[in-house]
């Protein structure tokens, strides 16, 4: 029986030393794979990071090309336009693409073409428009001996009749061509000086002058006209007046004698003044009157030529609307400025400025 049990139990140790053998090859198979498959896992993890990584910095390489390229032109298109408004006309934007970005370029290249052809339609016709009307400046420029010549022989034998004729009836008449004659005459000249200036053949002629003596002389001329309609005239002149200027004193009496004849023309009641002084470097005319004064609206186109505001064309008012045209003109053609002020019911001052000039020693 021992040898029997013995027998068994060898054979149970050795199959148990087999067993516990093939446990720790097995675990020693198990570990290693594991470790094989933690080392795979490891690998494919940084793999993929790796590819993460690249993705990432593709997709923020393209984003950025992308958003280049959209700046890229957009900002073409806005110098592009910049170079149009600053005047460049002929430029075009260059179409590289047909999508929105080219169809947008297509559309302003047609509107550049069309404004182009606009502004050349323009200034031919202000080229033709200039050309003609210094045409007809010179042309009326040029008439100054042919009209004048036969208006003044015309006043000549007008006031010859008046002093030989002794019919009253045919002095009358003979008083009717002379005061029809002065006021073409005086029509003829405003047209002829303004024509001048517009064609710059109006040529200043500065003299040594003194602009008290000048005012006085001016406004006694008109104290006559004033007197007339029974209203009273006076010269104020301040302190600090130059001794004598530099002046054209022919156009600066036309000039005052236009507002001063316009001043006493509608003012009805009440008085005109002439006041002069110094503002700055520059010496002020200012003729004021007690009239009726000018609306706003009157204002803004008093200057402009042939215009007449409405409330003066009665059968008492005549004067065909060049009269402070050319005042305005022959101002600046004198580097100077005539300005008015006025209200309704108030009366009107025209001031004109001209710079001082002292007499060269």
């Amino acid at each position: 029986m021992d040898d029997f049990h013995r027998a068994a139990t060898d054979s149970a140790t050795r199959i148990g030393l087999t067993i516990a053998e093939m446990d720790k090859a097995f675990q020693g198979q198990r570990q290693g794979l594991r470790d094989h498959i933690a080392s795979n896992l490891a690998q494919t993890a940084g793999a993929l990071t790796l590819s993460t990584v690249v993705m990432v910095a593709l997709v923020i390489i393209v984003a950025i090309w992308m958003a280049q390229f959209i700046t890229r032109r957009i900002t073409t298109m806005i110098d592009g336009l910049g170079r149009f408004q600053a005047g460049e006309l002929s430029y075009r934007l260059e179409v590289r693409s047909s999508d929105e970005m080219g169809k947008l370029a297509q559309s302003f290249n047609s509107m550049a073409d069309e404004v182009q052809l606009s502004f050349k339609r323009s200034e031919e016709a202000r080229s033709k428009a200039e050309e003609a009307n210094k045409l007809k400046s010179d042309f009326l420029a040029s008439m100054s001996h042919e009209l004048r010549t036969p208006l003044n022989g015309i006043l000549g034998y007008s006031e010859l009749l008046q002093l030989e004729i002794e019919d009253p009836v045919q002095q009358e008449f003979a008083a009717t061509i002379h005061s029809s004659g002065q006021h073409l005459l005086d029509i003829v000249n405003d047209v002829l000086d303004l024509a001048k200036v517009e064609a710059g053949r109006m040529e200043l002629k500065p003299v040594e002058q003194d602009i008290a003596r000048l005012a006085a002389d001016i406004v006694s001329a008109h104290r006559a006209h004033a007197q007339a309609k029974g209203l009273s005239i006076e010269l104020t002149l301040a302190d600090g007046l130059p001794a004598s200027m530099m002046i054209d004193a022919q156009r600066v009496r036309q000039i005052l004698n236009n507002l001063l004849n316009n001043a006493i023309k509608f003012t009805e009641d009440g008085r005109v003044d002439l006041r002069v002084k110094m503002e700055g470097t520059r010496v002020a005319l200012a003729v004021s009157d007690t009239g009726p004064g000018i609306s706003p609206e009157g204002l803004g186109v008093i200057f402009e030529r042939f215009r007449q505001l409405d409330r003066f064309i009665t059968r008492d008012h005549g004067g065909t609307g060049l009269g402070l045209t050319l005042a305005r003109e022959l101002a600046y053609l004198l580097e100077g400025d005539l300005v008015v002020e006025s209200r309704l019911g108030e009366g009107s001052t025209f001031t004109l400025f001209i710079p001082l000039r002292e007499p060269q020693l």
